[in-house]
């Protein structure tokens, strides 16, 4: 399937590049772009046939979403102490990398998904020649899901202030408030990952 802006987008950007290199800057950047693009539409995009004819849709290979990571480096208890030193975040970094690589597995919490003790464990020693006691990973890990709830009701009164936010941003919220409710009733305030 050839994807016309495809073509114009890739054949301009080219044309721009190459302009001071070659008199023939815009043939060069039109073979370039009809081979590239041709490559990336057999790889990126199928044809589904509809009953008004064919669609293109874009394939997981060349067109997925991003997976979005969050580590809070600067973790303390309740005294205000860190949890966790400089260094630790390079056993972050490589979980990360892990998981993104299908090497490291996870926990479902109802406020996102949170390494396994094992595979950090594993990484304290890889990474930093360091052991990781459950201790640690227990008070790290812990959610704290009022205080979680709180903070997913202060983001829903502001969103819902901007006259403009979709309403399936509301949704998406009210979806978190409510489970964060049921691991309330089940769990308690705070709840260790371990009784996952």
């Amino acid at each position: 399937m050839k994807l016309v802006t495809h073509y114009l987008f890739t054949t301009g950007l080219l044309s721009l590049i190459t302009s001071t290199f070659t008199p023939y800057y815009l043939v060069l950047s039109g073979v370039v772009a009809i081979a590239g693009n041709s490559i990336i539409d057999g790889l990126g995009h199928k044809e589904v046939p509809t009953k008004r004819g064919v669609i293109p849709t874009r394939t997981p290979l060349t067109h997925a979403l991003p997976r979005i990571y969050g580590a809070n480096y600067f973790l303390k208890d309740m005294e205000g102490r860190y949890l966790n030193s400089k260094e630790d975040k390079r056993v972050w970094l490589r979980w990360i990398t892990e998981r993104l690589e299908g090497r490291a597995d996870h926990l479902r919490t109802a406020v996102g998904l949170i390494p396994t003790y094992e595979d950090l464990r594993r990484l304290f020693k890889e990474v930093l020649n360091k052991e990781y006691k459950k201790q640690q990973y227990e008070l790290q890990f812990s959610i704290r899901l009022k205080e979680y709830k709180n903070k997913y009701l202060r983001i829903r009164e502001l969103y819902s202030r901007v006259k403009d936010t979709p309403r399936e941003v509301l949704e998406i919220l009210d979806e978190q408030i409510g489970r964060i409710d049921k691991d309330i009733q089940r769990y308690g305030d705070t709840f260790s990952p371990f009784n996952i």
